[in-house]
């Protein structure tokens, strides 16, 4: 946080962009990284809750996630040795299946369309070596209701 100072609109600066990364284990209820997808499922709230108002419109900070899916880096190497639940390995072959590791060249080219692109506020999905996904109407439209439920 000790950037926004420095980049904060009211305070001087000149506004900019944060992308913080989060991760398909954050939005899925994988059971084999509880942990890693905690944390990743927290940074995607943290994310949202900051680019609420008044944030952008006093900093001119866009807030933007991105959410990549396995991608091929050093993160993927010795998975098995940091599965929580060894059981869980009938999930993690089931989503071999159907899901492949993207390539380093596929999520920059999520990340450099973000940047362009990318309101504040937004999600990003990348995977599959597919091209990018906006997922922000829906990340919003579940949040939304579960606030209302909190609110009933």
């Amino acid at each position: 946080m000790k950037a926004v100072r420095h980049m904060r609109k009211d305070e001087g600066g000149e506004g900019g962009t944060i992308v913080n990364i989060s991760s398909t284990a954050g939005l899925c209820k994988y059971t084999f990284l509880p942990i890693y997808g905690g944390s990743k499922g927290a940074v995607l709230h943290f994310s949202q809750s900051l680019a609420r108002e008044p944030f952008y419109d006093n900093t001119g900070i866009r807030v933007i996630t991105l959410c990549p899916g396995p991608t091929a880096t050093k993160l993927m190497e010795g998975l098995d040795n940091r599965i929580v639940e060894t059981s869980s390995m009938k999930q993690i072959q089931s989503l071999s299946d159907v899901q492949i590791i993207q390539s380093i060249p596929s999520a920059v080219a999520a990340m450099m369309k973000l940047l362009k692109e990318g309101d504040n506020g937004s999600v990003w999905l990348s995977a599959n070596d597919k091209p990018v996904v906006e997922l922000t109407e829906k990340i919003n439209k579940h949040l939304d209701e579960l606030e209302k439920l909190t609110l009933a």
